[in-house]
């Protein structure tokens, strides 16, 4: 790829890459293009009320004006690009709505992150009455409206070949697109794992924020139920460090300020989640809800951690790499396993390894985007 190449990334806000696994993508997607010295630009939708904020907009009629410049020129721009690469279907309605009546638009890149309709779907497992109502409609609602929007698109970007295969049925033009991009794939060392095993203290690690429903269901359930399991069934001492932001909010104490087990942490910089990365054995995720696969067990398989998930959790990974668990008991006898077989602990680790090398290594993005600029569909 070379200059000649104009990319830009629509969005109705700035981009926050730490605020999930679909906006991290996009920010290391755009960072690579970027190396490859393709043109890539951000044009977010909710930019004139920034742009704005310094004014003062004397009536309505005024703020109108505003809006509406902004609008033309975000046309203008989006008009001159090669290709706009969008994520969510919520950003992707808009565009399809800015570009209206345009004779000739741009190719669309559309990156769900998520099929959204299958994460509802999922939460009406274990749901009743009105919550399950409301998973109900949604999953109804949103099964049209991506159904509608995919075939719009000239190339829709899934996080697994499992949704994939889901988008193709409306779009054939989908491709799997991994949620991370690694560059170095160091195997954590005996040392460091025999360590983290033979700690007087075993040390679990849960990466999320408060702000996202699946984060308080998953861990929730990992403080109430799974860490009094271990501590029925162990005579080791061990502590949950709780890495994200929000969870120091009074709605949790209940059961998480008053855990002895738990050492919240709040948001933390990349050095000292390395570092709270590097005495931990296993990380948990046990997941209830949500689709695609997630950018916390990735990322814990990556630092060679231990996972453990649940079905929902682990999915779009082959079992043979990542196990699973949905009863409790398995999930015991597993961690008991890991802690008293080293020879099982380095090859789960391996395993890990190998499969982050095949997907979500540089070379991987170089095929994909290589046959997406080329080719205009």
């Amino acid at each position: 790829a070379d200059g000649e190449h104009r990319v830009i990334y629509f969005d109705r806000n700035e981009l926050d890459p730490t605020a999930d696994a679909g906006a991290r993508t996009m920010f290391d997607v755009l960072d690579f293009l970027r190396a490859r010295e393709v043109s890539v630009r951000t044009v977010n939708f909710s930019g004139w009320s920034k742009s704005q904020s310094g004014l003062k907009v004397a009536s309505l009629v005024g703020s109108v004006v505003a809006f509406m410049r902004h609008i033309r020129n975000m046309r203008r721009s989006l008009q001159q690009c090669d290709f706009i690469l969008v994520m969510s279907p919520g950003n992707y309605f808009i565009l399809l709505l800015l570009l209206l009546f345009v004779g000739k638009s741009p190719a669309f890149w559309f990156y769900g992150g998520d099929v959204y309709h299958e994460r509802f779907k999922t939460g009406l497992k274990g749901s009743s009455g009105l919550i399950y109502m409301r998973y109900f409609l949604n999953y109804i609602l949103y099964f049209g409206y991506e159904s509608l929007l995919w075939p719009t698109a000239d190339a829709c970007l899934s996080p697994n070949v499992h949704e994939a295969n889901l988008i193709r049925r409306s779009n054939p033009n989908s491709f799997v697109l991994p949620i991370r991009i690694f560059t170095d794939f160091e195997l954590r060392s005996d040392k460091s794992l025999e360590a983290s095993s033979t700690s007087d203290i075993i040390n679990y690690i849960f990466i999320g924020g408060a702000g996202h429903a699946p984060n308080i269901a998953a861990l929730r359930y990992a403080v109430t139920t799974i860490l009094p399991g271990i501590k029925k069934r162990s005579n080791r001492q061990f502590k949950l460090h709780i890495v994200g932001s929000g969870w120091n909010d009074s709605e949790f104490s209940s059961w998480i300020k008053f855990s002895p087990d738990c050492v919240i942490h709040g948001r933390v910089t990349d050095i000292e989640l390395s570092q709270i990365y590097s005495k931990c054995l296993f990380s948990l995720a046990p997941i209830q809800d949500g689709a695609g696969v997630k950018g916390k067990v990735i990322e814990a398989m990556h630092r060679g951690v231990v996972v453990l998930t649940t079905p929902i959790g682990a999915q779009g990974i082959p079992p043979g790499i990542l196990p699973r668990f949905s009863v409790d008991d398995e999930l015991y006898c597993y961690i008991e396993k890991i802690m008293a077989d080293s020879g099982f602990r380095r090859e789960t680790i391996e395993k890990y390894q190998t499969f982050l090398t095949e997907y979500y290594s540089p070379s991987v993005y170089e095929d994909l985007f290589y046959m997406l600029l080329l080719k205009r569909f």
